[in-house]
């Protein structure tokens, strides 16, 4: 995923960031691979489909890991 490569993206300096099936990806994975020099993040998906899929299902849970960016944003704006 990005975040293995966000020494690169940071290089690069992307204003715009588009993430494609957003409400499949953990929210600490995603935050990791958008750059400092991001000033729009554009987030497709559909947080009421598939969640962030997390090796321990139970930590997930403890930990809200299988809440994605995407789905608690929405959350937030009554979606």
């Amino acid at each position: 995923g990005a975040s293995i490569h966000a020494e690169v993206l940071r290089e690069v300096g992307f204003s715009q960031v588009l993430v494609e099936e957003a409400a499949e990806i953990m929210e600490p994975m995603l935050l990791a691979g958008i750059p400092l020099s991001t000033e729009q993040l554009i987030q497709i998906g559909d947080h009421k489909q598939l969640r962030p899929l997390v090796a321990n299902e139970q930590m997930g849970r403890d930990t809200n890991l299988v809440i994605s960016l995407m789905e608690r944003l929405t959350s937030v704006n009554g979606g």
